[in-house]
């Protein structure tokens, strides 16, 4: 597996449908969404875990 690596928050809006955006972007902050994007998963298609007392979505 290779390093996590941070990326900026722009980086995202070449995989976003055209004028999305800045609202996306908008929910994101707004809702303190952590953003991880990882490979290709092949058993889970994902787990969405909610936000514990005084910690962020993920």
């Amino acid at each position: 597996m290779g390093k996590k690596r941070e990326a900026p928050l722009n980086a995202l809006e070449t995989y976003l449908p055209e004028g999305t955006y800045p609202a996306v972007i908008q929910y994101l902050r707004h809702y303190k969404v952590h953003l991880t994007i990882t490979r290709e998963r092949k058993s889970v298609l994902g787990d969405y875990r909610f936000a514990g007392y005084g910690k962020n979505h993920r």
